[in-house]
């Protein structure tokens, strides 16, 4: 993972990336058109988020992609799991999040609800609007009724109640979840990982960074995020 970082860049213009991306074929349609830019535009915000979590982590750090989830980063107490959303067209509601905190929890869950488990849960996210529908911190009435429960076919779950979470355990895993909706957004995440590459590659400016490293960081990133085997991812 720190490959890319120590190369300096050659005297010749480098290609631009070859990546799983180029081969999709979007839809013609309108609407189907804009959410199949809106998806991929989701995972390079995702894989721009991992360098960020990279260069940002000590050196003893390490990162997992697609592991539990988006991110896993393995890095003492700044260890997380991290969920990236990415919804620019649309304004937040419980309902983005439900599942993926449902995952979080049931992942808690089988781990044996540890009370002195190391890794958080991080949710990262960009809306266009509707922030203020989440009050932080949260208690665990709310994370109960507005992000545990769910229906369908009719019928209601409660999903710590099926998984028979104690309120002891509830309140651990509270503490253990960070969600932040207030993320920046793709251009403006891309500009602050331009500069951290500029910083932390020596003899590198701006340019440099953009033209070559980020390519080439991007790359990695993908390429182990297709990577079937998640011991090499």
């Amino acid at each position: 993972a720190q490959g890319w970082v120590q190369k300096r860049r050659p005297h010749f213009p480098a290609p631009l990336p070859l990546t799983v991306f180029q081969t999709f074929k979007l839809p013609r349609t309108p609407l189907a058109h804009r959410s199949a830019n809106a998806t991929i535009k989701g995972y390079f915000y995702q894989f721009d988020q991992t360098i960020v979590r990279l260069l940002k982590a000590t050196k003893h750090g390490s990162i997992t992609v697609e592991g539990v989830e988006d991110i896993d980063l393995n890095d003492g107490d700044k260890s997380a799991f991290v969920q990236c959303k990415y919804y620019e067209s649309t304004d937040y509601n419980h309902s983005k999040i439900k599942d993926a905190v449902i995952q979080m929890l049931r992942h808690f869950h089988a781990a044996g609800c540890p009370s002195a488990q190391v890794f958080r849960y991080r949710l990262y996210g960009h809306y266009q609007g509707g922030q203020n529908k989440l009050t932080l911190p949260l208690t665990d009435e709310f994370l109960k009724n507005h992000l545990l429960t769910y229906a369908e076919n009719k019928v209601v779950h409660k999903v710590h109640e099926e998984l028979e979470i104690t309120d002891e355990q509830l309140a651990t895993f509270r503490e253990l979840l960070d969600i932040d909706v207030n993320a920046l957004s793709y251009d403006s995440q891309k500009a602050m990982l331009i500069k951290l590459l500029a910083e932390k590659i020596s003899n590198c400016n701006n340019d440099d960074a953009e033209s070559f490293f980020y390519p080439m960081a991007i790359n990695v990133v993908q390429g182990l995020a297709i990577e079937s085997d998640k011991a090499k991812r």
